[in-house]
């Protein structure tokens, strides 16, 4: 990415390489809950999405993405089940 403001008010942070809003200067995510609810879909039946099968597939940290998927739980956007010490993300119609 550019070193210059995006015209949503982003620039490019070289001493974290992360994306700030110029306007809070807070980090931007780089991800949305759709690329999450994508993975999980992509995943689901023909393998359980774990945390760390749609870190993977996202690109993320497996910490990151247990955020990012517990939040989505909590909203009604997927579900999720226990299997053991492993957490599986599903569709809510799955």
């Amino acid at each position: 990415m550019s070193k210059e403001t995006d015209e949503d008010g982003v620039k490019y942070d070289p001493q974290t390489g992360k994306n700030r809003d110029t306007e809070t200067g807070a980090f931007v995510a780089e991800h949305t809950d759709e690329d999450f609810i994508e993975a999980v879909n992509e995943l689901w039946p023909d393998e359980f999405p774990t945390t760390q099968r749609v870190a993977d597939e996202v690109g993320i940290s497996r910490r990151g993405a247990y955020n990012y998927l517990s939040k989505l739980d909590e909203t009604g956007a997927l579900k999720s089940r226990d299997s053991g010490s492993t957490k599986v993300w599903m569709p809510v119609d799955g």
